[in-house]
């Protein structure tokens, strides 16, 4: 019997994890946001914060793509 959160699959090598990109780290307003870079793009995929106010900003929500 196994006690894990890793899915059974990945444990019996069933189901290989997909590749992600490299993911890289931007500051913006001071908010350091991860995310991923495509060109001129950045998808953001995490926002990290101590100050609760910036999980509510729409404009740096994980999801959302900037142009630099």
């Amino acid at each position: 019997m196994l006690h894990t959160i890793v899915p059974l699959e990945l444990i019996q090598g069933l189901k290989l994890p997909k590749k992600r990109k490299p993911t890289e780290f931007m500051t913006i307003n001071g908010v350091l946001l991860e995310g991923e870079r495509n060109g001129d793009y950045f998808k953001i995929t995490r926002v990290i914060s101590s100050d609760p106010s910036s999980y509510m900003n729409k404009n740096i929500s994980p999801g959302n793509v900037l142009k630099r």
